[in-house]
């Protein structure tokens, strides 16, 4: 017989098939996927782990890697302005997207490095490891979830609902039974493909109760681990105990079945909590196969009752569509246009990425003349027409986009580099691209790069309204409590948004570097300078008088000659002192430390009447205090003047102590908490 099966193997196609009590036994496919080549795959990495520093960390634990390699992204590209008529497209340099392949002289040293490094930090971002599977095994994978359920939404487009399903977000209160569920009924197809059948002394136990499901199990614990733990030292009976492996990479998937001896045993062990390896184990009542079909199937008629499979909302796609002649009064160009836009719309939507915004509108065929605030007032004077009263009309956005060449009349923000010939080398590149991948509404939107080689700059959008100083000298401009809570509450939101991306901080934060849009919308700008002056081996020297915003911690490294200052360095903590030096100045509407009075004549003097400087000698005396306390010198702020929480605020980010200070993320809840959480 054992012959007989050798030659069945032979890749002779002149054999015929064996036959086996007189039928034809077909032969079946080996699908399980065993580990031959030690590889593993990286995910969660910082984009800034380069290959090498990817090896270090792995070589520390003593493992011979074979080759490290970092997937990484196509190349960018950023637009460079020069001599303000022409534009220059620089290739960018590759940037990894997140994720590598390791691969191991031996089977225990990739085994090993799962068991070691799963879970540790390199560069502040925790490294997720598993098995790298084959790329045909992996796309079987992809294909068999992929073709679970691909249906025609309203729109005529294809699209897989089931995924988009999975990817929603549920605010229901039973989204979390539901992935119990889906666990549970994965598990149980698992566990039958794997023993291809399920005695009925399993599915006794699971009617009388007496079987836990158990999730969020460390992927190296055994089944002796688990029986150990809920045993409890031999007090409760567990006459099964099994690990839900996945049929293909023959690894756990991070759940299991507790078989226990009674229906109380199960309910007392419910009822507590358990922790496997660091891990906090939770624990259902296993279900099941009927009542996991009667579940998925209430699920699924739930869901179609609620969402109607329309995740993208695609039956928007129709809405403002006119493709009739008769009704464009027989402009033949004007159909064409909206039948060309029609086609892109759909093309765009093929892609399951894409979907359609219940709150956004595009405009396309806008007359050139028409700016942001005709454009706005034409849409509220149309909604006035409708009779729709004010108070519901809530315009968030209005935005006409320009093109390049109607882009070259606009106004821009010119920041000057003091740093000689510019050289623009892969770093400088990189912090580039940061740059122009930077967006949020509150921080102002970097344009390019001025190529000169006496004056190289930075080009911003503009903003219409001046800087968050200007506002504040114009007393024409009433600011009340709301209006300034409004300003700050843009500028932290900014902030936030600056101290959590790749820059990490702003460096040099002042009333200046903050401008108003022409819809009253402050913008964050002028940041990160002092990372381009380091990398380009040029001093970062500002006015005397910037000092005042500037923490104290960053004072003692700086240089101070005459009226100049050297800033050497710069932090997060030292932006949210900055913060705190700029509310005194919105609560007061006077520049920093303002209610001092430390000269005979005065702390101000006027050149005329939009401008004032501060003198030079108070400066240096104000910053000499701030520099060597004590005493601790800080603003003047009084309770008459301005609510309690506002100035308990202020006076955490002036902390003397930098870590003691709060972050932009703890602000944001804070002053948000200032105008009634709204």
């Amino acid at each position: 017989m054992k012959s007989k099966e050798k030659d069945s193997k032979s890749p002779d196609k002149s054999l015929k098939p064996i036959k086996k009590n007189g039928k034809v036994e077909k032969k079946k496919k080996k699908e399980n996927f065993e580990v031959h080549i030690p590889r593993i795959i990286v995910r969660n990495l910082n984009f800034k782990v380069n290959e090498d520093q990817l090896k270090k960390a792995f070589e520390k634990s003593s493992i011979a890697i074979s080759n490290v390699s970092i997937v990484k992204k196509g190349q960018l590209i950023l637009v460079v302005f020069r001599n303000k008529k022409k534009q220059l497209f620089i290739h960018l340099d590759e940037q990894s997207k997140g994720f590598g392949f390791i691969t191991f002289d031996k089977l225990e040293d990739a085994q090993k490095a799962i068991q070691t490094m799963n879970g540790q930090k390199i560069f502040g971002r925790p490294m997720a490891l598993d098995w790298s599977l084959p790329k045909n095994v992996y796309e079987k994978m992809q294909k068999k979830e992929s073709s679970a359920s691909i249906q025609n939404d309203s729109y005529g487009i294809q699209s897989n609902i089931q995924q988009e399903q999975k990817e929603n977000k549920q605010e229901d209160e039973d989204e979390e039974e539901n992935i119990i569920e889906d666990e549970q009924e994965d598990s149980i197809e698992d566990e039958e493909e794997t023993s291809k059948t399920r005695t009925n002394e399993s599915s006794r136990d699971v009617r009388e109760h007496r079987t836990l499901f158990v999730r969020n199990v460390p992927f190296d614990a055994t089944e002796d681990d688990l029986k150990n733990i809920f045993s409890s030292n031999g007090q409760h009976s567990i006459p099964s105990c099994r690990l839900v492996i996945d049929p293909i990479s023959k690894h756990p998937r991070g759940s299991a079945f507790i078989q226990f001896a009674s229906s109380d045993e199960a309910q007392n062990c419910l009822n507590l909590s358990y922790t496997l390896h660091g891990q906090e184990l939770q624990l259902d009542m296993a279900l099941g196969r009927d009542e996991l079909v009667k579940a998925k199937e209430l699920r699924d008629k739930k869901k179609e009752n609620t969402i109607k499979h329309d995740q993208r909302n695609l039956s928007l796609a129709n809405y403002g569509v006119i493709l009739n002649l008769n009704e464009l009064d027989g402009n033949e160009t004007d159909l064409k246009k909206r039948q060309n836009l029609e086609d892109i719309k759909k093309q765009k939507l093929k892609d399951p990425l894409y979907f359609i915004s219940p709150t956004r509108l595009t405009m396309h065929n806008l007359p050139k003349n028409i700016d942001d605030d005709k454009l706005r007032k034409i849409i509220i004077d149309t909604l006035k027409k409708d009779k729709i009263p004010m108070k519901d009309i809530i315009l968030k956005e209005c935005r006409v986009m320009k093109t390049n060449k109607d882009a070259k009349k606009s106004l821009v923000e010119v920041k000057k580099l003091h740093i000689g010939p510019l050289s623009l080398r892969t770093k400088v590149m990189r912090e580039l691209r940061q740059l122009k991948d930077l967006r949020h509404e509150n921080v102002n939107t970097f344009i390019g790069l001025f190529i000169d080689q006496n004056a190289p700059a930075l080009i911003y959008e503009y903003g219409h309204r001046g800087s968050l100083e200007d506002i504040l000298k114009k007393e024409e401009i009433k600011l009340d409590w709301n209006f300034k809570w409004s300003m700050l509450n843009d500028l932290v939101r900014g902030m936030r948004y600056l101290s959590n991306s790749p820059i990490r901080c702003h460096g040099n934060l002042k009333s200046r570097n903050c401008i108003v849009d022409s819809r009253w919308v402050l913008k964050v700008t002028d940041y990160h300078l002092n990372e381009m002056y380091s990398l380009q081996n040029a001093p970062r020297q500002v006015d005397i008088t910037d000092l005042l915003w500037m923490s104290p911690e960053h004072i003692r490294t700086s240089i101070i000659k005459n009226d100049v200052a050297t800033v050497m360095t710069s932090s997060a903590a030292g932006d949210v002192y900055s913060f705190g030096i700029i509310m005194q100045e919105v609560i007061l509407r006077g520049p920093p430390f303002c209610m001092l009075d430390l000269t005979p004549q005065g702390f101000f003097f006027f050149i005329n009447k939009n401008d004032y400087y501060i003198l030079s000698s108070v400066n240096i005396e104000i910053i000499a205090k701030i520099k060597k306390p004590p005493p601790l010198l800080r603003p003047s702020v009084s309770k008459q003047v301005a609510p309690p929480e506002y100035i308990n605020s202020m006076k955490q980010c002036w902390a003397e102590q930098a870590e003691t200070r709060p972050s932009f993320n703890d602000l944001a809840q804070s002053i948000k908490l200032l105008n009634g959480g709204k």
